[in-house]
């Protein structure tokens, strides 16, 4: 189209007929160009627009990794903290506090009169009370670990309802109460300061009692 103009503005004056054939056959080829031009846009034109979608999309797929990233700090900062302060727990507390607390916990939950705490002696032989909520039983009472109740709370897993006559439980009724009180024993896993080392947890199972 440009070439046209420029030839019309050349022939702005009278002119030979060689000249105007070349005219023609000028305005002729800036036409087909033209034609061919505008078909080529046809297609063009969607994969400009493809390539703009595109880039939204990338975009979009961006911001949203960013995001994801920034939870994923987020709960690793979070995680580091929650081991900072468990470590920090650990070294104030011993043992004995803590057991304490878990005790006087498990009696506001539960709306327990009394939980005790009984652990295995070095030898083995014998069951020791360690802890004790209301201290109706006297901390440092000892029971025979070859009783059979105590063989059948070794041998379940659950949650067994033993009588309250029962050498762990010592615990006579209430003034005032004429049914008994409800004992029940639960047999808990002995942990080790090595089993908090690690977070495999699945292997307590058969560990000391």
């Amino acid at each position: 189209c440009g070439a046209t103009h420029f030839i019309n503005l050349w022939m702005f004056f009278m002119h030979s007929k060689a000249v105007a054939i070349v005219m023609t056959i000028a305005k002729v080829s800036c036409a087909v160009v033209s034609c061919a031009t505008a078909l080529m846009l046809v297609h063009i034109i969607p994969d400009l627009l493809s390539v703009k979608n595109r880039e939204l999309f990338l975009k979009k797929k961006a911001d949203e990794l960013d995001r994801e990233m920034g939870l994923i700090l987020t709960q690793e900062e979070t995680g580091r903290h929650v081991r900072m302060l468990t470590h920090g727990i650990r070294r104030t507390l011993d043992r004995h506090t803590i057991l304490r607390t878990t005790l006087v916990e498990l009696g506001k939950t539960l709306c327990l009169e009394e939980c005790a705490l009984w652990m295995p002696s070095q030898s083995g032989l014998y069951l020791q009370l360690s802890h004790t909520l209301s201290h109706k039983i006297q901390v440092g009472s000892s029971v025979p670990i070859n009783l059979p109740i105590i063989n059948e709370l070794f041998n379940s897993a659950q949650a067994m309802h033993i009588p309250h006559t029962c050498p762990l439980a010592k615990i006579g009724p209430p003034v005032g109460r004429y049914s008994p009180p409800e004992v029940v024993s639960v047999r808990v896993p002995l942990l080790h300061l090595s089993n908090f080392q690690g977070s495999d947890w699945s292997d307590l199972s058969g560990k000391g009692y």
